[in-house]
């Protein structure tokens, strides 16, 4: 399997927070401040936090409760939930960096890193909450391209990739969100004239 072909099969699995993902323990074997600072630096170059709060902005706006609502107020509830999760987006990239560490060194670690600059990559990541966003190699320079080429093969990178698509680390942290962001929206709605 490519990096490509995984990337298509992991923005399925961003999607959906409350879809079943694998239990996969993962432990943190090379947890060292400098690993877990890159990992970190890496899911947000591939906005997995801005694709969780695409997701639970879509999820809360058309879950069937919401159908009453007005246009204006589910602009208001994807307001509130862009902002309580942005609040705790250092918290939850850190949460998943720690979960993700695993056994990488510091070069394999910087080869990720240079894959989540990317811009195609990021846009495949993206397009899973995002149709707008489209994933054009195109868009790739050809030093990305060929470097893509060069490492896509890669197993370190492909295992990465795989265990980062799973949230069950922060499944707690995006509950207690979803409440926060419902108490938020209802007590704005209190304030809101009949």
């Amino acid at each position: 399997m490519t990096i490509r072909l995984l990337l298509a099969a992991i923005w399925f699995y961003l999607v959906p927070l409350s879809a079943a993902l694998p239990n996969s323990a993962v432990a943190a074997t090379t947890a060292e401040a400098g690993a877990i600072e890159t990992i970190e630096q890496i899911y947000s170059n591939l906005g997995v936090v801005d694709v969780m709060k695409l997701s639970m902005q879509q999820a809360l706006i058309n879950a069937p409760s919401m159908s009453n609502f007005t246009s204006a107020q589910k602009l208001k509830l994807a307001e509130i939930t862009g902002i309580t999760i942005g609040e705790q987006r250092p918290a939850l990239l850190h949460k998943l960096a720690v979960a993700n560490t695993g056994d990488l060194t510091a070069a394999q670690l910087q080869v990720i890193l240079k894959i989540s600059k990317i811009k195609y990559i990021q846009d495949a990541i993206a397009q899973g909450a995002d149709p707008s966003r489209v994933a054009d190699p195109k868009t790739m320079t050809a030093e990305e391209s060929a470097f893509l080429d060069s490492v896509e093969k890669e197993q370190y990178i492909l295992d990465f990739l795989a265990r980062s698509a799973n949230f069950d680390v922060v499944k707690p942290d995006m509950e207690a969100i979803s409440t926060t962001i419902i108490e938020r929206f209802v007590t704005w709605l209190s304030t809101q004239k009949s």
